[in-house]
């Protein structure tokens, strides 16, 4: 159905969870951020969209150096997809 309302609802979902399990889905988020950004670039914007919200949501992760990880990831892909832009941009 609806992406957004999906969205809504796993992001409600997900800053109920425990922080280990957040923890968990912020790896899960660097691991997909790496491959989105690199594979689809046209997704990439959607997804750091969500990613940006998750992350907002999961600052109380069980591992606090996880969270500033997954930080520091969605900052870089940023970077990475803006970089990518200019490069198209200037072709």
């Amino acid at each position: 159905g609806n992406r957004a309302l999906r969205k809504q609802r796993h992001l409600a979902h997900t800053g109920g969870a425990c922080p280990r399990a957040k923890t968990i889905k912020l790896m899960d988020l660097v691991h997909n951020c790496v491959s989105i950004v690199r594979h689809n670039a046209g997704f990439s914007v959607q997804f750091l969209r969500e990613m940006h919200a998750m992350l907002a949501v999961m600052q109380d992760a069980s591992d606090p150096a996880a969270w500033v990880f997954a930080q520091r990831m969605y900052a870089r892909a940023c970077t990475r997809l803006e970089s990518r832009r200019l490069q198209t941009a200037l072709r």
